[in-house]
């Protein structure tokens, strides 16, 4: 099973078994969030744009999305969202695309790292998961979700 998080105020952690994509909430306003620019202004489209994912649609929540980047187009939050929304749509190219422009842009995120490996993962390019797992490792030590990845 993999894990991928979506980062934004709160963590939606995407446990991935073969075939199967299910979500769980957690809360979590850890160190990594409060080094990233303020979301205060746009925290309720955020906690919005969240709900549209959560409950698949997908569509709306990616045209959202956009105008928001549209407005702030630096914001990782909405960035890292679009990525889950688009992979969850099944547009996994352009959740890949998203993924490695934010470590592109924020190589010290490891989430990023994390969810491109569960999407090589699915694709069955195992090898570029664990390399990518590790990456992900080098720029969070202690990322226990990196860990449990590498351990399926």
């Amino acid at each position: 099973m993999y894990r991928s998080v979506v980062l934004s105020c709160w963590f939606i952690c995407l446990n991935l078994t073969p075939g199967i994509l299910r979500q769980s909430l957690a809360q979590d306003t850890g160190a990594l969030i409060r080094s990233l620019p303020s979301v205060a202004p746009h925290e309720n489209e955020l906690t919005q744009i969240q709900a549209l994912v959560d409950v698949g649609q997908h569509t709306e929540a990616l045209e959202r999305i956009d105008m928001l980047l549209q407005r702030s187009p630096d914001m990782v939050q909405a960035r890292f969202l679009k990525g889950v929304a688009l992979a969850e749509r099944g547009q996994v190219n352009k959740a890949i695309v998203e993924f490695q422009f934010l470590m592109t842009k924020y190589p010290f995120l490891p989430e990023p790292y994390n969810n491109l490996a569960v999407l090589y993962a699915q694709q069955e390019q195992y090898d570029q998961a664990r390399e990518t797992l590790l990456k992900a490792l080098e720029t969070h030590t202690s990322y226990a979700t990196a860990y449990q990845n590498l351990s399926h």
